[in-house]
């Protein structure tokens, strides 16, 4: 009885995680917008061949509108690049948009606390090269 007890508590425990995908990103989306967060600050990286991509960011949020944007060293990208990087609605508004069916490759992953994505990646083509984008988050600080 002990070792099944043990089992079960090791398989519970191992599918528990920050990040979760085990429910639908509407239930996320209703999770992380019950938190009405309209002020934090995140890090976020863009996944892509693009000016900015790889590089860690911080983005600060105000009333739901991005109002800046920092590298690592504390300077402030341009305004043209600020425009790359996307609000916790705004990223949901591109998983809502991308049709599963219509792309090669969707992968999202959620913080399980909050509900934003905690990663989001599209291959919209596997034979086209340098087209698949992506967003990761981290760090996500309500003020």
């Amino acid at each position: 009885m002990k070792k099944i007890v043990f089992l079960l508590t090791v398989v519970i425990l191992a599918g528990c995680s920050k990040d979760s995908p085990s429910l639908s990103y509407a239930e996320y989306e209703a999770r992380w917008k019950s938190k009405q967060f309209t002020n934090y600050t995140m890090v976020q990286s863009l996944k892509c061949f693009c000016p900015n991509g790889g590089q860690k960011v911080t983005v600060v949020v105000q009333n739901n509108l991005i109002t800046d944007v920092r590298d690592q060293n504390g300077q402030r990208l341009p305004v043209d690049s600020q425009k790359s990087y996307k609000t916790v609605d705004e990223l949901f508004a591109i998983i809502r948009s991308v049709d599963p069916a219509k792309v090669a490759t969707l992968n999202v992953l959620y913080d399980k606390n909050l509900g934003y994505p905690t990663t989001l990646y599209v291959d919209v083509n596997k034979q086209i090269a340098d087209e698949e984008y992506g967003y990761s988050v981290e760090n996500l600080q309500p003020k």
